[in-house]
């Protein structure tokens, strides 16, 4: 019978530990539960989700993955194209990126790399047209999510650590971090955004409401008042800073929702459905939400609701940044391949 791995992130795995490759535990007898440090019995493999052994434990199949990713910048095409976007690469290898965010004036990108040496996730900054990335944080916690200042000299981003998974903010250029001790960020579907905000906006434990967190002060406070009526996803700010856009799945509409942040009133754009749309960017005269559903992109009226066509990228391209003016797409791709391996004289002792 084939073995799942499993356990990733466990609180057993030795701190600061990735627990990639196949390691051994010894359970209690009394409670199922593991006990002890975790030993690693087989490494560098790239190991993947199962594996079996042979009935005298000495030999060892398994399935071996890579994934890789990798991203893309997609722009307009003259009217009367074929296809709505010109894709160019920005990057090749087999490294994984997730977060994504353009800066505020378009002109660099701040992402989430895996580091070749610890496979921590680790913040980076690169040229938005391509070129040489500069690692900005240096931890073997991993990095989570990153947003720009309004300025674009100084990124905030979500780190999990012993007490959880906080806000931290560094210069663009590199330096000493600053962490929010107070700060508890959700670790689900982290989100965090600042420009062009002037308060790092974050999603709280629970997943039911954003903290308006002061980056001078450290003062914090929650962006609506009740906070039981749903779980909110991927918060925005407009670019007069008055209000946020954000996926609320709150009863009955659901759906894209807009807070304004002079009297906290809540406006839903959607009352006929819940639609599972993610805020991508405000457009600058304030008047458009720019969207995503799967791989079309929507324009919806920030004052009543009305929607239309914008563009439809590749199936293989995800959505992560835009500008405001729509011309500048940061996409990633993923990719994954997958094999069996078979390890002789293998020692499960």
């Amino acid at each position: 019978m084939g073995n799942r791995l499993s356990g990733t992130g466990s609180e057993n795995f030795p701190r600061h530990t990735k627990p990639n490759g196949l390691w051994k535990t010894e359970l209690s007898s009394d409670t199922g539960k593991s006990v002890g440090s975790p030993v690693r019995l087989l490494s560098g493999t790239e190991i993947g989700s199962f594996f079996t052994l042979s009935g005298a434990n000495d030999r060892l199949l398994y399935t071996r993955d890579l994934t890789s990713s990798n991203l893309f910048m997609a722009s307009p095409n003259a009217p009367g194209s074929n296809e709505d976007f010109k894709i160019e690469s920005l990057t090749s290898g087999t490294s994984i990126y997730t977060d994504i965010e353009i800066s505020p004036d378009g002109k660099e990108i701040a992402f989430i790399r895996n580091d070749p040496e610890t496979g921590s996730m680790n913040l980076y900054v690169m040229p938005s047209d391509g070129g040489s990335q500069r690692q900005i944080t240096f931890s073997n916690y991993d990095v989570v999510s990153c947003a720009w200042s309004p300025d674009g000299r100084e990124i905030a981003f979500t780190r999990q650590g012993e007490n959880g998974v906080k806000v931290w903010k560094v210069h663009s250029s590199g330096g000493m971090a600053v962490e929010y001790p107070d700060s508890e960020v959700s670790k689900d579907n982290i989100n965090i955004t600042w420009s062009p905000g002037t308060k790092i906006l974050y999603r709280r434990r629970g997943n039911r409401n954003y903290h308006l967190l002061d980056p001078g002060s450290k003062k914090e406070e929650p962006l609506v008042k009740d906070d039981s009526v749903g779980w909110m996803f991927q918060a925005k700010y407009s670019h007069d800073r008055e209000k946020v856009a954000l996926f609320w799945n709150r009863s009955p509409s659901g759906s894209i929702w807009i807070v304004s942040l002079k009297d906290r009133s809540e406006v839903s754009l959607s009352p006929g459905g819940a639609e599972p749309f993610e805020p991508v960017e405000w457009s600058s005269d304030g008047k458009w939400i720019y969207v995503k559903s799967g791989s079309r992109i929507q324009m919806i009226r920030a004052e009543g609701g009305d929607r239309k066509d914008y563009a439809t990228l590749p199936g293989y391209l995800y959505v992560w940044s835009m500008t405001s003016d729509g011309q500048k797409i940061v996409c990633s791709s993923s990719r994954q391949e997958s094999d069996v391996w078979l390890a002789e004289d293998f020692d499960p002792y």
